[in-house]
């Protein structure tokens, strides 16, 4: 399945179809629809002609707008053809629109795609999210996101290993990264957010199928053997089920003793 298309919201997107593959007179109409399956026009006429290579619809940008406090959402293009015999040609096509390609910190990502890009500079083995596509990227770095802030970290422990102890504020139960403002994350000591980003890239690389040897041990297999090699994975889960052994590397040392298990 080829990757979905996305756009920022308030700007025109042309379309391209399919060569119509229809003889004779061509009648042809689309009409827009968003996820919910609401129309957002009316059935409109369209020239095409049996000989077209290809057909192109421009979506005007007043259809590609969000509303409210939407960050997202998806444009469904529907494509009628038919002849003067007939013959029925049908076609769909879909996009999504984005109020903005960055991304908010922490609400949706603890890092932008364009800081993870700056941090491959130092970060080795992460070959799978160095050759992904931008949208990859993207989707990866937010489930990475995810997952590592469902971790508990200990702000003594945090403070005191980033060399500003005396200024750690209160946090009753351990710092939730899910419960942080903007202002307050970014007020988080810089070696640490500094060790989050690279725990984000090296677990982004591990959704999109960067560690072997972790997506074997997580998916339960005990040995497999390559040629007249036997590789044998230490048997049970590993102990951080929450993230990847490369990003609990980064960040074991930051973490409670107790906190949330599990990805759900």
């Amino acid at each position: 399945m080829s990757e979905l298309a996305t756009h920022i919201a308030g700007s025109s997107v042309t379309i391209r179809f399919d060569a119509p593959n229809l003889d004779g007179k061509i009648t042809a109409s689309y009409r827009v629809q968003d996820h919910h399956g609401m129309l957002l026009t009316d059935e409109l006429p369209i020239d095409v002609y049996s000989d077209d290579e290809f057909v192109e619809i421009v979506i005007d940008d007043e259809l590609n707008r969000l509303d409210g406090f939407q960050r997202k959402a998806l444009r469904i293009i529907h494509l009628t053809m038919e002849n003067d015999d007939g013959d029925v040609a049908q076609q769909e096509r879909r996009y999504a629109i984005i109020a903005s390609a960055d991304l908010f910190v922490p609400q949706e990502t603890l890092i932008t795609v364009a800081e993870a890009e700056l941090h491959l500079l130092d970060v080795p083995n992460v070959s799978k999210f160095l050759g992904a596509s931008q949208g990859e990227k993207r989707k990866a770095i937010i489930e990475a996101s995810r997952r590592i802030s469902a971790m508990r970290f200990n702000p003594a422990v945090v403070y005191e290993r980033s060399g500003c102890f005396a200024d750690f504020p209160s946090f009753d139960k351990g710092i939730d990264l899910t419960r942080l403002s903007a202002g307050e994350y970014m007020d988080l000591p810089a070696r640490f957010l500094e060790d989050i980003a690279v725990a984000v890239i090296y677990e982004a690389d591990d959704v999109l199928g960067g560690d072997p040897i972790d997506l074997a041990r997580r998916s339960g297999l005990v040995s497999e053997r390559v040629g007249e090699t036997s590789l044998t994975y230490q048997q049970g889960r590993p102990a951080q089920e929450i993230v990847g052994a490369r990003a609990f590397r980064v960040l074991g040392k930051y973490t409670t003793r107790s906190y949330r298990i599990g990805r759900g």
